[in-house]
């Protein structure tokens, strides 16, 4: 092999590495840009959900019928098996209880 074709062989393998780590950089820095996209999404959908939880309240739905759904939903989208009862992302009810709320367990929502 001759001088000229070593030199090509040798530059043309240096630069598909290059290739190599550009391409597992940018694929690092997409997921990094995805994730915090999808961090900062979650968080906003958090908030809203506060938001139309304490409307919900304030319109007269009692906690029991909201946690209720909130267990229905979690059913339905299989997200049951590692979550506990009342998980930490959920905010606590302050709300004043309306009387209703001991006998909610027998009603049909």
């Amino acid at each position: 092999m001759g001088t000229a074709n070593l030199r090509k062989e040798v530059i043309g393998s240096i630069r598909d590495m290059r290739a190599e780590r550009e391409q597992a950089l940018a694929d690092y820095i997409d997921t990094l840009i995805r994730a915090a996209t999808a961090e900062q999404d979650l968080a906003d959908a958090r908030a809203a959900r506060d938001k139309a939880r304490g409307l919900a309240r304030d319109a007269g739905n009692t906690a029991a019928e909201l946690e209720r759904a909130a267990r229905i939903i979690r059913a339905h989208t299989h997200h049951t098996d590692n979550q506990p009862e009342h998980d930490d992302d959920q905010p606590q009810d302050t709300n004043q209880h309306d009387g209703h709320d001991e006998h909610t367990e027998n009603q049909p929502w």
